[in-house]
């Protein structure tokens, strides 16, 4: 599975090359991943949904648009769970 996200981003991101850690970072964590996790911490989500938002944040920050993209898709899902996203608000 991650060689099919690193190829992925690889496709993604126009390079021919090995993809930059950078991008596959971020891009490992998907929507259904943080799903994934919000239910597997069902009892107590606090801290999972910090990290989650944390990453999102840094996601937010990164050069490449589909990583971006991937951020907002979380965020929208958050968003619907009744997290406050307000800060994320573009202009």
């Amino acid at each position: 599975l991650n060689n099919k996200l690193i190829q992925m981003s690889t496709f993604r991101s126009g390079t021919t090359g090995a993809p930059s850690d950078a991008n596959t970072m971020f891009f490992q964590k998907g929507l259904q991943d943080m799903i994934k996790g919000i239910r597997t911490h069902k009892k107590d989500p606090s801290a999972f949904i910090s990290q989650a938002i944390a990453d999102i944040k840094a996601e937010l920050r990164m050069t490449d648009p589909y990583i971006k993209a991937e951020a907002v898709r979380k965020l929208t899902y958050l968003q619907m769970l009744g997290y406050n996203v307000s800060w994320a608000s573009f202009s």
